[in-house]
């Protein structure tokens, strides 16, 4: 085959339907491109974790991994609340048990993160506000002791059977819209279980009863905007991974 100047130009053989392909050189841009993928990836090879193996996958010199970065971002941003291994204290949950406020799964871990509890600056943030029972006078004193004796009998902590006995109908017409019959709790709203053995602020009756009458509300930065939003999505799954996760 013959081009408009008459040169020869080269074919690989094939035809179909009357058309020759031609054997053209590749454009040396192109090639110059190809060579260079072919370095970086031999660099990245030795760098970072690329080739998957049946029982695990190669390291790189790097050893680099998104978990330790995420771990990183937990350490910075969420240990001084939740501690270090995730394991909470008075007043911070614990992210490492099965015990959820919001809800144990991906999606609603991510909410959390995302949106934060109580935050102000996010009118998307998670609230839950338990009524003031001593301070807005819904209940006396008395009231309030024998529905935290109620409440401990949940945990077989109850020591005064007949305050427990009285404080019952004061939980069913104060509380069971929230915490359940049997102190099951709510996630949809965020209210905690009464019935394990978890406990935000202590479980003597001194302090179930002071968060009865003047209830702690605890608050959680909204994260986005600080976190990217791959971030977020890498630390609900390093939250839910920590072993409590539904």
């Amino acid at each position: 085959m013959a081009n408009k100047i008459g040169k020869r130009t080269e074919t690989t053989g094939h035809v179909w339907d009357g058309i020759e392909e031609l054997d053209n050189p590749l454009p040396k841009w192109w090639l110059y491109v190809w060579y260079a993928c072919i370095v970086w990836s031999i660099g990245y090879y030795v760098l970072y974790p690329s080739i998957p193996w049946l029982t695990g996958y190669t390291k790189g010199m790097l050893n680099y991994t998104e978990r330790t970065r995420v771990v990183e971002d937990i350490a910075e941003n969420c240990a001084p609340c939740h501690g270090s291994g995730a394991s909470g204290g008075p007043g911070y949950p614990n992210l490492a048990d099965d015990d959820w406020l919001w809800g144990g799964k991906l999606e609603h871990i991510y909410l959390t993160l995302k949106h934060g509890i109580r935050w102000p600056q996010d009118e998307d943030s998670r609230v839950s506000d338990m009524p003031r029972f001593g301070e807005e006078e819904l209940l006396t004193k008395e009231q309030i002791s024998d529905v935290a004796e109620y409440v401990l009998s949940f945990t077989d902590k109850s020591s005064d059977a007949g305050a427990a006995g009285r404080g019952k109908a004061l939980y069913t017409e104060q509380c069971v819209s929230c915490h359940g019959e049997s102190g099951e709790g709510n996630p949809e709203v965020g209210a905690p279980r009464l019935n394990d053995a978890i406990w935000f602020y202590g479980d003597d009756k001194a302090t179930v009863a002071a968060q009865i009458a003047g209830p702690k509300q605890g608050v959680m930065p909204a994260w986005q905007g600080r976190l990217d939003d791959t971030t977020l999505k890498m630390l609900t799954v390093y939250v839910h991974s920590l072993g409590g996760g539904q």
